[in-house]
């Protein structure tokens, strides 16, 4: 009798523990971001339609990690607009969204393919331009991980990708912010160092891509023709942070 007793107090404790993780589980999922795809998706829409407020929006500014291959790119995305606005001058995003899903609280699974392309110089005063680094085109395969807080803003956006893909991206930006027109209009240097840095780069022009033998070589070329190396290594490692996907 004894034993049936403890027995009997032994499941109904058990049942109460299950009971009671329920409760919690139930609780954290009442309060989790009820649809984390759809929120996703509607702040990929944000960037592709270049709408820095609404971009912006979109994550947690104060949590928000971008891992690329498992390395941490410290990645930034501030509240005020201040990234997109700097990214959007450069780039065009676009997705094709070959597969989603969301995966678990607050969680979703996406796919896809992004076309980035980069600008021609008309949005810092050039004449259009497809020579390198402007005006270049780049594809890239992906698959993310992401991750949105109880608000339903991104706060891990954990994607697996081609690293000669990434590659080719962050060259071609790091290459067009050492343009002397993408610095002065982002205030890097004086006036004076502008009108100085545009008499020395209009009479030693990069060769374009075709001349240099690829993408890899051209980048190669702003590394060596009299530009200060420290600096270009800073824009490459401030450069892989500058696409959040």
């Amino acid at each position: 009798m004894i034993f049936y007793s403890k027995l009997h107090s032994a499941i109904a404790v058990s049942v109460l523990v299950c009971l009671e993780g329920a409760n919690i589980a139930n609780a954290e999922n009442a309060t989790a971001c009820p649809d984390p795809l759809s929120a996703i998706l509607a702040i990929l829409k944000c960037v592709e339609e270049e709408n820095v407020t609404c971009a912006s929006a979109g994550y947690n500014s104060a949590k928000f990690t971008k891992l690329h291959n498992e390395v941490d790119t410290n990645t930034t995305i501030d509240a005020g607009g201040d990234f997109w606005t700097a990214a959007f001058a450069l780039v065009d995003l676009s997705l094709d969204i070959n597969h989603k899903m969301n995966i678990g609280p607050n969680r979703a699974s996406i796919r896809y393919v992004e076309v980035v392309n980069f600008t021609t110089g008309v949005e810092f005063g050039l004449p259009s331009s497809t020579e390198y680094p402007f005006g270049q085109s780049f594809v890239q395969h992906e698959h993310a991980l992401v991750t949105v807080d109880n608000d339903c803003k991104m706060t891990l956006w954990d994607q697996y990708g081609d690293n000669e893909e990434q590659s080719a991206v962050d060259d071609t930006a790091a290459a067009l912010l050492l343009e002397p027109a993408v610095q002065c209009a982002w205030g890097l240097m004086t006036p004076e160092e502008c009108a100085n840095k545009q008499n020395k780069t209009d009479s030693a022009a990069p060769s374009s891509p075709s001349e240099q033998n690829g993408i890899g070589s051209a980048s190669a070329a702003y590394r060596n023709k009299g530009t200060d190396f420290m600096l270009y290594t800073l824009l490459s490692i401030w450069v892989v942070a500058l696409f959040p996907f």
